[in-house]
């Protein structure tokens, strides 16, 4: 995979490797996206009770929806994984 990235931030990711902190330009990214997954889940872990008895309450018929194919079928697919 080849990604052109910004000239600064390529000039800090070779500068970060040179320093020894990363072996390579590939490691360096693979932690950064290591780190991006990572907050990603610490986001979802706080939202998911919280989304979850949103969901549950629409179900009981509390509230209302948002129009079909709107930002809660997004939600409900992205917590089903699908």
């Amino acid at each position: 995979m080849n990604i052109p990235l910004p000239p600064d931030q390529e000039e800090w990711l070779k500068a970060q490797v040179a320093r020894g902190r990363f072996s390579s330009l590939e490691d360096a990214v693979a932690s950064a996206v290591a780190g991006l997954r990572a907050q990603d889940a610490i986001d979802d872990a706080w939202a998911k009770p919280l989304i979850d008895e949103a969901l549950a309450a629409l179900d009981r018929g509390e509230g209302t929806p948002w129009r079909k194919g709107g930002a809660l079928e997004r939600i409900k697919a992205r917590r089903s994984g699908s």
